[in-house]
């Protein structure tokens, strides 16, 4: 049995589709296990991180862990180790843990300091470091995609961006495999983009023009505390966009190549599958 936290997600919903196309024995946790279970069409149980007495039974029989703790939260190293500590307590043979690109070079970042506790575990495990995905678009950048203008501290620093459904098939291989264990894995797209030659792409395939503002760090600051988003949440946002103007998330890896057999999506082919999500 293979369990699923953050199952509704982006990532976790991919995996488990992917997962199930594999024939794969799943189950999804949730805070709403009903609306999960119609909407993934697996098994689903309750999982809710601020409940961790319930992870005990949501884990049992579970032989692999696919761990994604819940992000924008000043939480998630709490979140993190008291479901390590669940799994270790379950029987947990295996964890799969969902990180960040570039995570093993920062010692106090709370992704790290879940990979080390499971490394310390009795597990063994696979940590995926994707860089910045492209669903984030439809999601918390939509509004700039319809307006047409992606306000963002940048300059012309160059990103990886990777598709989710690339992460979750990647995610899937790596709970069913072991080829890949004992293994940190940095996941990218096929190309290193800037965000003006992002809104080129939306632009070809919505047929309307996008352009990227190459906004100040402190309006963008700014901006995120005036639509309501937390202090920390706003700080940790502007010094990611910080690493990207540095130029520190420009790799491009062949890992989702070695993993699948098959290229990763461009962000053009992104582009013209989520059309209908990106002009909503």
């Amino acid at each position: 049995m293979i369990f699923v936290t953050g199952a509704t997600g982006t990532v976790g919903s991919q995996t488990i589709k992917a997962l199930v196309a594999k024939g794969a024995s799943v189950r999804a946790g949730s805070r709403q296990p009903e609306q999960a279970k119609a909407q993934l069409g697996v098994e689903a149980v309750a999982w809710d991180w601020d409940k961790p007495q319930g992870f005990a039974e949501a884990l049992k029989g579970v032989e692999a862990l696919l761990l994604i703790t819940p992000p924008g939260t000043n939480k998630e190293l709490a979140y993190g180790l008291a479901a390590v500590e669940a799994a270790k307590a379950a029987g947990v043979k295996k964890i799969v843990k969902l990180s960040a690109i570039g995570i093993e070079n920062n010692p106090t970042s709370p992704h790290r300091q879940i990979e080390l506790a499971i490394e310390q575990g009795p597990f063994k495990w696979v940590f995926l470091r994707p860089s910045f995905f492209m669903q984030n678009l439809e999601e918390g950048m939509l509004d700039g995609v319809k307006a047409g203008i992606i306000g963002l501290p940048t300059g012309s620093g160059r990103t990886g961006f990777i598709d989710a459904r690339d992460i979750g098939a990647v995610a899937a291989e790596a709970l069913t495999r072991g080829d890949f264990d004992g293994q940190g894995l940095t996941l990218t797209g096929p190309e290193a983009l800037t965000w003006g030659e992002v809104g080129q792409a939306l632009t070809r395939a919505l047929g309307r023009p996008v352009r990227h503002d190459d906004i100040s760090a402190e309006t963008f600051t700014a901006r995120m505390l005036a639509a309501g988003m937390p202090g920390h949440y706003a700080e940790f946002m502007t010094t990611l966009y910080g690493f990207v103007k540095a130029g520190y998330t420009a790799t491009v890896t062949p890992t989702v190549r070695l993993v699948l057999g098959r290229d990763p999506h461009s962000l053009d082919q992104y582009a013209q599958d989520h059309k209908a999500a990106l002009n909503a």
